[in-house]
């Protein structure tokens, strides 16, 4: 952690004005800057809204303390006047320090404004725990972005934070999505012990992967039916360390949660965040595939079929919605509409370890179309995931399924 600022009081006013600087208070915020006052407002008026969501996702504070925020397009006013926490290179974008917020003015308003908000989120945080040891930091860093991507509709400009981005081009400089889906491409896609394994010389990578990769992860818990109360439990809890390591523990243990991680994150796109739950089948002589109401993968393995050649049969026909009308879909799909580079309504089957860690080729990535009569060969130690190709607004419920036969060995 960066040495702590040490106690500057603050100039007055026209001092500010004679080095080309303006203050404007809005508690709980004092802003200091060199941009125009029209300039800063854009920012000023994020904070009622930021405060709002801090207390729906930390519960309210007892007493606010006052944070100083510097808005810097030049830096030499703020170090002549010995406003910055070292020199002007130490804020290449943003730092916080205890009460201290330092912003450097980016290319666009919006990255700025998501500059201040994820900032500031940090010195909230801070402000109720100073914990912040080894395995922490994919949680400061991701709920900071997670709470600072934002959209603002452009009809009443209301502000909304913690924001899935449905049009990622009305945030300029936010370029997550890309990042996660050029790493499944170019097949270094982060596990989850990847991403908890993260330390602070990570997050200064130029390109910017673990702050993407944390995002994601954050949304991936708060989204997931079964630990976005874990998560929330931990946003409320002052006592970081224990809380974390309850959350932790699973997400490094449980080989299903790393396996919907990737199915997550193969799928990840501004239409699509949903999480992709796996489920076990009981049986392995028939396997029922009907439409869930989210894309869902059946773990349709056993003992049995690892090591050797497997033979896979599919029949049956359902209906979906594709192009906003109702189409009969066979086990290829159809090639009305595509989700992912594979037809809508198709049986995709991925084979894959359950033990992966670190950077992977993401097996979810690169799934096969199973139709008809199929002969896989699974090798020892992996094992056979199937699922129907569909977008959460693609289902029609109560329908017919396919029907996926795996006879057993003789």
């Amino acid at each position: 952690m960066p040495a702590k600022p040490k106690p500057v009081e603050l100039p007055d006013e026209e001092t500010l004005d004679e080095h080309g600087l303006s203050r404007i208070d809005a508690a709980p915020f004092i802003f200091i800057s060199d941009l125009r006052v029209d300039q800063l407002q854009p920012i000023i008026e994020t904070a009622p809204a930021l405060i709002v969501t801090w207390d729906q996702t930390f519960g309210p504070m007892t007493k606010a303390p006052t944070w100083v925020v510097f808005i810097m397009e030049k830096v030499e006013p703020f170090k002549r006047l010995n406003l910055l926490p070292r020199d002007g290179a130490a804020v290449p974008h943003g730092l916080q320090l205890e009460d201290r917020v330092w912003i450097r003015v980016q290319e666009t308003e919006y990255y700025t404004r998501h500059l201040f908000l994820h900032e500031a989120t940090h010195a909230r945080m801070m402000a109720v725990s100073q914990f912040q040891g080894d395995g922490t930091l994919w949680f400061h860093e991701g709920i900071a972005e997670y709470i600072a991507t934002h959209t603002i509709d452009t009809a009443t400009l209301r502000i909304q934070l913690t924001a899935w981005p449905r049009d990622p081009r009305q945030l300029p400089g936010w370029n997550h999505f890309t990042k996660l889906q050029e790493a499944n491409q170019a097949d270094r896609t982060s596990t989850l012990p990847w991403i908890l394994a993260y330390q602070a010389d990570s997050y200064r990578r130029r390109d910017g992967q673990p702050y993407a990769d944390s995002w994601a992860l954050c949304q991936f818990l708060s989204l997931h039916p079964q630990y976005r109360d874990a998560l929330s439990r931990c946003l409320k809890s002052s006592n970081w360390e224990s809380v974390l390591q309850e959350l932790t523990e699973p997400l490094l243990k449980d080989s299903t949660i790393q396996l919907e991680w990737l199915a997550w994150l193969a799928a990840i796109s501004p239409r699509d965040d949903s999480i992709q739950p796996i489920v076990s089948q009981p049986s392995m002589e028939a396997v029922t595939l009907a439409p869930f109401p989210v894309q869902t993968w059946v773990d349709s393995s056993s003992d049995q079929l690892s090591g050797g050649p497997t033979e896979i049969k599919v029949d049956g026909r359902v209906k979906i919605r594709a192009k906003d009308r109702e189409v009969s879909s066979g086990p290829d799909g159809v090639t009305v509409e595509y989700r992912h580079g594979y037809p809508l309504g198709a049986v995709l089957g991925v084979i894959t370890g359950r033990d992966l860690k670190g950077q992977v080729a993401n097996p979810f990535s690169h799934p096969r179309i199973i139709s008809g009569r199929l002969s896989l060969d699974i090798p020892e130690g992996e094992f056979l995931y199937l699922s129907i190709n569909q977008f959460p607004q693609s289902i029609i419920l109560d329908q017919p399924a396919y029907r996926v036969r795996i006879p057993a060995s003789e």
